[in-house]
């Protein structure tokens, strides 16, 4: 049997067989390889580390099971890796780390970041200070700015717990707005309703209360939903279109962040 028939038989995953050709491809021009997830961690980490484009090639797989699989099929076939080029692999941790994926080595090289994903480093007390005042707000505006994301945070800690357990709900994208009345961002009472019918049904239930998810803190939420009402209270209350992506890939901006990640 040739390797393509190999190959073939056991990537059952039409996305690693994309992964792997992208790779292949770029195989002898780099020397250096990482897999990420998305788009937006191609920008995150290439800030972060300000790697040269020329020498490290960044591929995306579309999400955290297809990091790992293309990590898997190359940790078990080193014939189709250089010996003398670097392989980095990078995940989120989002709720669940890496506890949903079969099969992976518990010495395994797969980096993960500290908090929920990349977009929560920008949420600790010292790198949000930073952040507020390189989007060129004063003392009295980053004290409301934080007021702000701490009424939402206790709005938003209930849905984000039923969401880390998988519970079908609506994502939050369209529930959220800003009341300009009150300086603060509301959520759709439709939401909140599915939310408490959601919270009715499972108060009984063993099971759910053994695996219940207690969240702390805003570097807890999943990203996207931080990002997004970050970018609506800049709009919104402070009439400024900032971007946390665009910050969280400028250079300048992330050198003054602590981003405590360890990269295997």
């Amino acid at each position: 049997m040739s390797f393509k028939d190999d190959f073939e038989k056991e990537i059952e995953n039409p996305d690693i067989g994309r992964i792997f050709t992208r790779y292949i491809t770029g195989m002898n021009n780099y020397i250096e390889f990482m897999f990420v997830e998305g788009e937006s961690d191609i920008k995150y980490y290439s800030t972060m580390y300000n790697h040269n484009l020329n020498d490290i090639d960044y591929i995306k797989c579309g999400a955290k099971p297809n990091v790992c699989g293309i990590y898997k099929y190359l940790d078990k076939h080193s014939e189709v890796k250089n010996e003398k080029n670097d392989y980095y692999f990078v995940v989120d941790k989002d709720y669940d780390g890496l506890s949903k994926i079969k099969n992976l080595s518990p010495n395994h090289n797969i980096s993960m970041t500290k908090y929920h994903s990349y977009e929560s480093y920008a949420f600790t007390e010292k790198n949000i200070n930073i952040i507020l005042k390189e989007c060129g707000l004063v003392d009295e505006e980053i004290k409301e700015f934080k007021s702000i994301f701490k009424d939402f945070f206790n709005k938003i800690k209930k849905y984000e717990r039923y969401k880390a357990l998988d519970i079908e709900l609506p994502k939050l994208d369209g529930y959220l707005s800003f009341n300009k009345e009150t300086n603060l961002l509301d959520i759709d009472k439709n939401l909140l309703e599915k939310v408490d019918n959601v919270a009715l049904s499972k108060s009984k239930n063993k099971l759910y209360n053994e695996k219940k998810v207690i969240i702390n803190s805003l570097k807890e939420i999943r990203g996207h939903n931080v990002e997004m009402a970050f970018e609506i209270i800049f709009k919104e209350k402070f009439n400024k279109d900032i971007k946390l992506l665009d910050i969280l890939s400028n250079s300048e901006i992330v050198s003054k962040l602590d981003i405590d990640f360890e990269l295997k």
